[in-house]
């Protein structure tokens, strides 16, 4: 027996649900259909995809690692079954901010010049903005991601504190990491890009940090004063948040590196002239602030 795109569908559909009656109904088969193709699929690789319990199905190590490669499958399925006028689509995922204030320039200005390939911008709530999935087909993320095979430094980008409008530092016109020794800590371990380790040991806060698995979370904390966070500079730009100041970090401060990554060669031309495109547009930017100052 080969694998069929049902194996894989099953596959999905029992992980997302935890459960293999409830992933039935959704799928619209009957329980023991969908338990047959499951234990097909772990026939067909030689692995066993989940462990079954009284409380439902969740995946095993090999089936996490799995379900990467069926999901990758499927986004390619979906891809080539679309009207051809909209497989000159480029889809860029992100995360959190995108390209900052880079973003409209960059796209406004690839759509003009190529019309046949146009860039649509996607927010996903993964570390690598989409592309392991097989949902995006370019990424901008902060933070470098190994499990991905292709990825390019597009800029570095400056720190900023946030911090609730009241907080006593809220009116400084710049802070060093070593100003916010005496503060708890709000990190963003899904999506952040900062951690405690960006501190000297010999400076680092010594309250506990707050550790969220969002950023809708981290704003909460830090508007409501329960401590501070560090983001990088295009946070206040693209996402302004009612409650929170950003205090520009002192240029001392580590910068915070934004990459491109896409998983597949066929899309390095495309990644490639994106990533031109966006260091022409920073480089711009830079040039015409300093013009200005």
């Amino acid at each position: 027996m080969g694998l069929e795109l049902r194996h894989l569908q099953a596959l999905i559909a029992v992980s997302e649900e935890g459960s293999i009656s409830r992933a039935a109904r959704r799928l619209h088969v009957g329980q023991p259909a969908l338990s047959r193709s499951i234990a097909q699929l772990e026939r067909e690789i030689g692995a066993r995809l989940f462990d079954r319990t009284s409380a439902g199905a969740t995946l095993t190590t090999t089936g996490e690692a799995y379900l990467v490669r069926a999901s990758r499958a499927i986004s390619a399925f979906d891809l080539a079954v679309q009207p051809p006028e909209s497989v000159g689509t480029v889809t860029v995922g992100y995360v959190w901010s995108a390209l900052g204030s880079l973003t409209n320039t960059v796209f406004e200005t690839w759509n003009a010049t190529k019309p046949q390939e146009q860039l649509m911008l996607k927010r996903f709530a993964s570390r690598t903005s989409g592309v392991e999935s097989g949902e995006a087909d370019l990424g901008i993320v902060r933070q470098g991601i190994a499990s991905v095979s292709f990825s390019s430094s597009l800029f570095g980008e400056a720190r900023v504190v946030a911090l609730s409008q009241r907080h006593r530092l809220a009116d400084r016109p710049e802070l060093a990491l070593s100003d916010l020794s005496d503060d708890i800590i709000v990190l963003d371990i899904m999506s952040g890009t900062t951690t405690m380790d960006l501190w000297p040991a010999h400076t680092r806060p010594f309250s506990r940090p707050i550790e969220c698995g969002s950023v809708d979370e981290w704003n909460h904390h830090v508007s409501l004063g329960h401590g501070i966070g560090i983001t990088a500079e295009s946070t206040p730009h693209m996402h302004p948040y009612p409650g929170i100041v950003y205090v520009p970090m002192k240029a001392t401060t580590p910068r915070i590196e934004v990459f491109c990554i896409w998983d597949s060669p066929h899309l390095t031309p495309v990644a490639t002239e994106f990533c031109a495109m966006v260091r022409t547009v920073h480089k711009h930017q830079l040039t015409s602030k300093s013009e200005g100052s």
